[in-house]
């Protein structure tokens, strides 16, 4: 009786199945020891062999994670999560810890007496790499280019913003005010035009867009604005006051007039709203309106000589010399 004979295993094979295991478990005894350079080599060294194990890529995400190497951490996550999803729930619970963090720090330093603004802006930086879908961070981070004086780069970060959430409307309007900060008046339109496609009763958006059309000698499309966004508030006091600067600009003096005089009840100490219906007054020849406008903003506000220089001019032609003389002297005084 003859029994068979041996199967030859390779040698090999045992050998790798042995080096995987042994790898991973040495690795997590030394995860657990607080040893992360030793663990590292070893989960590197199991991934040569088997590159595809999700739990090689998950635990190497945890140690970049602790080592502030987040871009790092992210691609192992990924890797982990293509192979399988056995560690997604770790992987999400992961990604939230370090957001939050970054994103907390970035917050802080929005609200300290002296924040440190580049510190701010890679807080915020850092987050939207661990967690690109959330747009807090992406719009903070907007916002911390804008303070750096990045401004191009803050452009371009709400455009991204726009491409993930193009019903976004805070976006649009930080881009508006963007735009019309560096002089790109139809960009900055464009911007207005969109957010307003999302919510017609944007009153900022309204206002703002009418003061680009002013500079765009747009007058009538300028009027039409305002008095939409008056519709909608109409005790917008700033409303109000700018379509006074337009009437006036197009020297229709009477609705100049009425619009400043509305900004007027609206804004009782709003002084520039009250000087501009005193000299609305003025150029109506109503210096009895005009005057006693101007005598309380030079109480309200003694420092200001265009004050004390219309009050001047209306003393002398009332023959009041002297009252004239110690008006215009003051607004010699103020310089103003």
């Amino acid at each position: 009786m003859s029994i068979s004979r041996w199967v030859r295993i390779p040698a090999g094979l045992l050998w790798l199945a042995g080096c995987q295991s042994t790898g991973l478990t040495a690795a997590k005894l030394y995860l657990k020891q607080e040893k992360p350079q030793q663990a590292k080599a070893q989960l590197e060294s199991a991934l040569q062999v088997q590159p595809d194990n999700p739990e090689a890529h998950y635990l190497l995400g945890k140690i970049a994670g602790t080592e502030r190497r987040y871009a790092e951490m992210v691609r192992y996550f990924e890797r982990s999560l293509e192979i399988g999803p056995r560690f997604q729930q770790e992987i999400r619970q992961q990604r939230r810890y370090y957001w939050a963090l970054l994103y907390n720090r970035g917050v802080g330093e929005t609200s300290a007496k002296d924040p440190d603004l580049a510190e701010m802006r890679e807080f915020f930086r850092l987050a939207t790499v661990v967690q690109p879908g959330r747009l807090e961070a992406w719009r903070n981070l907007a916002f911390a280019q804008y303070r750096q004086e990045e401004y191009e780069a803050a452009i371009q970060t709400y455009r991204l913003i726009l491409d993930r959430a193009p019903a976004d409307t805070s976006s649009y309007n930080s881009l508006g005010l963007l735009y019309h900060h560096q002089d790109r008046l139809d960009e900055a339109a464009e911007a207005y035009t969109k957010l307003l496609e999302l919510d017609s009763r944007h009153t900022g958006a309204l206002t703002n867009l009418a003061v680009i059309y002013v500079e765009q000698e747009r007058l009538p499309e300028a009027e039409s604005s305002y008095r939409r966004a008056i519709e909608i508030d109409p005790n917008s006091w700033e409303s109000h006051y700018n379509l006074g600067h337009l009437y006036w600009r197009q020297q229709d003096y009477n609705a100049a007039r009425d619009a400043f005089s509305s900004a007027v009840d609206l804004s009782p100490e709003h002084s520039d709203s009250r000087f501009n219906l005193a000299i609305t007054h003025i150029a109506l020849e109503d210096l009895d309106s005009a005057l006693p406008l101007l005598e309380r903003l030079s109480v309200d506000d003694p420092g200001k000589g265009s004050v004390w220089r219309e009050l001047g001019r209306i003393y002398a032609i009332k023959d009041m010399v002297e009252k004239s003389k110690e008006a215009y002297a003051r607004a010699d005084t103020a310089g103003d």
